[in-house]
């Protein structure tokens, strides 16, 4: 495992490119870190395909990406290291997140949705505030799950696009580690328009 490598890995659009190609070399890479993009079609089952990648990749930090999703925080590999640096029990890091899940099992479904997003239609979702620099949540969103460590995805029980965030974040519980959102001042991430309609 490669602890000075970063791997993005973003899904693919229709056309076959990822949102984020266009803009990854705008963004700062920490000294003596390199950043590598790896872009991938989930065909149906992402979780299948982000365990591909993972087991592709020697990077230590994994960040993975919806389709559409344009990380904007130019210094956001540096923060994410310095979260993953603050505390090795932290295994996972989002930007949207619940602290207790739906008994539906969907993040969308649930209450008190923290986080911020900036869509691509220039609005927004604000959630409720970050208590401190990072609070722990249960489970994040499927828009950016970013890791320190390789824990295998559950492919074996969950074959579409629905579930596999929430049940990554619970196999990294299970292993002990946290799961925390970061404090954004303002969108760290720009992206499609999904039905976050936490109260």
């Amino acid at each position: 495992m490669n602890d000075r490598k970063i791997a993005v890995i973003a899904q693919c659009d229709p056309n076959g490119v990822s949102a984020i190609r266009p803009y990854i070399d705008a963004l700062d890479i920490p000294n003596g870190y390199e950043v590598e993009l790896i872009e991938v079609r989930p065909d149906g089952n992402v979780a299948d395909t982000y365990q591909r990648a993972m087991e592709a990749s020697d990077a230590k930090y994994k960040i993975y990406l919806a389709p559409g999703n344009i990380l904007i925080r130019l210094n956001f590999f540096e923060e994410m290291l310095r979260i993953f640096a603050a505390d090795p029990m932290i295994g996972i890091m989002g930007l949207i997140g619940v602290k207790q899940l739906s008994t539906t099992g969907l993040l969308v479904a649930s209450t008190f949705i923290k986080g911020r997003l900036l869509y691509t239609d220039d609005s927004s979702f604000l959630g409720e505030d970050i208590e401190g620099a990072t609070e722990e949540v249960m489970v994040v969103s499927a828009d950016l799950i970013a890791t320190q460590y390789d824990v295998p995805w559950r492919s074996d029980l969950f074959h579409s696009d629905c579930l596999f965030a929430e049940a990554q974040c619970i196999e990294f519980r299970r292993k002990g580690y946290r799961t925390v959102l970061p404090q954004q001042d303002d969108p760290w991430l720009l992206t499609r328009k999904r039905a976050y309609e936490g109260g």
